[in-house]
């Protein structure tokens, strides 16, 4: 699993916790990179890789790729999005107000994803993709 933007670090402990067999968790802000291993240190989840490193120097392909960031985050870096994502992989995208949603929606699925499923919750919209067949 690959959390991208893991900020705290919690879904990336989580997925250790829940038995993800690799877990990476990947933010641009030191301060949060530090926290993340921090709350992994004290979580008990030392197996969770917390780094800065840009996606593109993150070895090998996940099945799961999360990223809960702003919808003009999440389009610009839809290409490494969908380049980490393994062959059969599922890529979950949140923290996208439902006025943005066809923009990273558009942005993904022209990266060779499908949309699987679309989740709204009031004003805000997760989006589940995968590689189009």
């Amino acid at each position: 699993m690959l959390d991208v933007g893991t900020g705290s670090g919690v879904l990336a402990i989580a997925a250790h916790k829940l038995g993800a067999a690799r877990v990476v968790g990947n933010d641009i802000d030191p301060h949060a990179v530090r926290i993340a291993r921090e709350n992994a240190q004290k979580n008990g989840a030392e197996g969770v890789e917390i780094t800065e490193r840009p996606l593109e120097r993150i070895a090998g392909s996940f099945d799961v790729v999360l990223a809960n960031l702003f919808s003009g985050v999440l389009c610009q870096l839809a290409p490494r999005l969908s380049a980490k994502l393994a062959p059969r992989g599922e890529l979950l995208v949140s923290g996208i107000l439902a006025g943005q949603a066809a923009e990273v929606t558009a942005a993904l699925e022209h990266e060779g994803l499908r949309t699987k499923e679309r989740r709204d919750s009031g004003e805000w919209v997760l989006l589940a993709l995968e590689p189009s067949p």
